[in-house]
């Protein structure tokens, strides 16, 4: 099982990740990056205006994943989809809202 720095260490090789949450059963996604991580989990920052905190704040769960090395996809000579070797990750949780004053 990893732990939570090699975790963050796959996800923060990959940069940009989605992020997803749902509004009114529908589900939202949505590009951004995490900052940082210590032994209560993984951390990224949205601003208080956007649908993104709103949604958070009501569902309090978000789910993001991530590929790497790159996310295109070639095919083979039958047209099945052939990925470069590397991983996926995803991290699905709770969320709670800190300050950083």
């Amino acid at each position: 099982m990893m732990g939570i720095a090699e975790i963050y260490a796959k996800f923060d090789q990959i940069g940009c990740l989605v992020f997803a949450t749902v509004e009114r059963g529908v589900p939202q996604t949505r590009m951004a990056h995490l900052f940082a991580h210590d032994e209560e989990g993984l951390y990224f920052r949205t601003m208080i205006t956007k649908p993104f905190y709103a949604q958070l704040k009501q569902t309090g769960m978000v789910s993001l994943c991530g590929m790497y090395p790159n996310t295109s996809v070639a095919h083979d000579q039958e047209g099945m989809p052939c990925f470069a070797p590397g991983y996926t990750i995803r991290a699905t949780g709770n969320v709670r809202e800190i300050s950083l004053d």
